[in-house]
């Protein structure tokens, strides 16, 4: 197979190279100039030469349409320990936002040692990654508090459910593929990568935007919910708003 890249790649492939890009099966095969009238074959093209460019494609052809929102990146984006300590000191923003805990209440094993779960914990997660989703994209460290000072909190939740980190993280995931609708779709576009401070895990998450509108259920019983950044917060719109919302958007 040929690996040169066509000039009409060269945008796509420089994006995907760096942070990632958004695209379709259907664009990759535009862009190559490959037959309309044979989409399965179109796949199957499109899939080899992505591996053979050294990237990768999620979800994969096994989910979705040809038409699907897709990621296409590098397997693997390394961010050192160094970038994420200068990440902590740049403090809380748009783009950056700082998670104590998944589970355990860290303020009430500061205040007596217990080890408190609030059910609530997760969706606080989850609505960050949904408005990072729904805006410009972000980065989400969890074991660090507001202040930018370490929390111990990975710590705790594994003390609090006697899980190993390989657990905790398994677990994170669910709860994305989970709560979030169509979940598995939204997977590919968060990167989880963990990290020691002090001997002590913290968990980088970096999530790209997503074209295709992102909804969450913060606790299972709650319906679907649609968040924004609105500068440091992550704001949940009404209907009106939301509609707003989409009318803004250029690229919808």
């Amino acid at each position: 197979m040929n690996n040169d890249i066509p000039s009409a790649m060269v945008p796509l492939m420089a994006k995907a190279f760096t942070a990632g890009v958004e695209t379709t099966i259907a664009q990759i095969a535009e862009l190559l100039a490959l037959p309309e009238e044979d989409p399965l074959r179109a796949v199957q093209t499109v899939v080899q030469t992505i591996e053979a460019w050294g990237l990768e494609l999620n979800p994969n052809q096994a989910r979705g349409t040809f038409e699907s929102a897709r990621v296409l990146r590098m397997p693997e984006i390394s961010v050192s320990s160094a970038g994420v300590a200068k990440l902590i000191a740049l403090g809380e923003g748009p783009g950056v936002e700082f998670k104590s805990s998944l589970l355990c209440s860290i303020r009430d094993w500061r205040r007596d040692g217990s080890l408190i779960e609030l059910p609530a914990l997760p969706g606080e997660v989850l609505k960050t990654l949904c408005a990072f989703l729904n805006s410009d994209g972000g980065e989400l460290l969890i074991g660090i508090d507001d202040d930018g000072e370490l929390s111990h909190g990975i710590e705790r939740d594994l003390d609090l459910k006697a899980w190993d980190f390989d657990k905790w993280q398994l677990h994170l995931v669910s709860l994305i593929e989970g709560r979030f609708l169509d979940g598995a779709m939204v997977m590919p576009y968060i990167r989880i990568q963990p990290h020691w401070l002090d001997n002590s895990p913290i968990v980088h998450m970096t999530v790209m935007p997503r074209t295709v509108r992102s909804f969450v259920r913060r606790e299972k019983s709650r319906p679907y919910e649609f968040f924004v950044r609105n500068g440091s917060r992550s704001d949940s719109l009404d209907l009106p708003s939301f509609y707003a919302h989409l009318e803004s958007r250029s690229d919808l």
